[in-house]
């Protein structure tokens, strides 16, 4: 079966402004080359485009924005 797994963060992870924070997956589908990182702050409403990075890299660093409180 198709598989796409978000490794880090795990759900529920507080993330912190401008701290390095991976971004991780694993995939054991050839057909899934690219992986387009995107974030949320309204519970799913709207995304804000990260990076759109090869598959196989794995990891991306992220430094998350401040977004308010």
């Amino acid at each position: 079966d198709d598989l796409l797994l978000i490794t880090s963060p795990v759900v529920g992870t507080r993330l912190t402004a401008a701290e390095p924070t991976p971004l991780a997956w694993y995939t054991n589908t050839p057909s899934i080359t690219s992986i387009t990182l995107s974030y949320s702050t309204d519970v799913g409403s709207t995304w804000t485009a990260i990076a759109t990075v090869p598959a196989a890299q794995k990891v991306y660093m992220w430094y998350p924005p401040n977004i308010g409180s």
